[in-house]
């Protein structure tokens, strides 16, 4: 089966148009993030989820073929809202220095991950024949545009001269760190020294 075909599989049965439907469908991804977060992976079954939709798994199936259906729309689903979150922050930042406006992006991309760190994080683990298309569904892949936009905005700040590179390993960096902080925690690290620690790796790669 080929990649296309492969990611085919877990897509919409058909496109809500009316408002009910599209309601229906709302209520359907949102019951299975309540479940996934409050029972755990293994217990969002299509039945679950109807049931905690109030929807019939009759109905669940008009729209989704399988349960990875539903969930790949709730990764799309979280990941359009992180990123118009994201970018929405950047926009306000782009008069501000790099130096006074870092831990403002820095805050809100970690608070958007802590709110969402199942779905964004550890959800495509679960889905081992999604995991080549994550890609395509990270919030960074959204955000690109915006955030190097910023960068270009503050280049006059920056020793850097390839600012695509940059971005990319300031992206990897903030992301992978963010993943370690969220998920263990290791140094016990306060969130306030994680900000202030993670603006000095960046401002230090950008400026120095």
């Amino acid at each position: 089966m080929t990649d296309k075909k492969e990611k085919a599989a877990f897509e919409p049965r058909k496109k809500p148009t009316q408002v009910r439907a599209r309601s229906t469908v709302e209520y359907i991804i949102e019951a299975a993030k309540r479940v996934i977060i409050a029972e755990g992976y293994e217990a969002a079954s299509t039945n679950r989820i109807a049931e905690v939709a109030g929807v019939s798994v009759g109905s669940l199936y008009q729209y989704f073929p399988n349960k990875e259906a539903v969930l790949l729309a709730l990764v799309e689903s979280t990941v359009s809202m992180a990123a118009n979150r994201v970018r929405t922050k950047l926009r306000g930042l782009m008069d501000i220095p790099l130096s006074e406006s870092m831990e403002a992006v820095i805050r809100i991309v970690l608070s958007t991950y802590q709110e969402n760190e199942f779905v964004l994080l550890r959800l495509f683990n679960k889905i081992p024949r999604l995991q080549e298309h994550s890609g395509e569904l990270a919030v960074e892949f959204f955000t690109h545009s915006t955030n190097l936009t910023y960068l270009r905005q503050h280049e006059h700040e920056i020793v850097a001269t390839d600012l695509e590179t940059a971005l990319l390993f300031i992206e990897t960096a903030v992301i992978s760190n963010i993943d370690v902080y969220v998920g263990s925690n290791p140094r016990g690290l306060s969130e306030d020294e994680f900000v202030k620690e993670m603006v000095k790796l960046v401002l230090n790669y950008l400026t120095k």
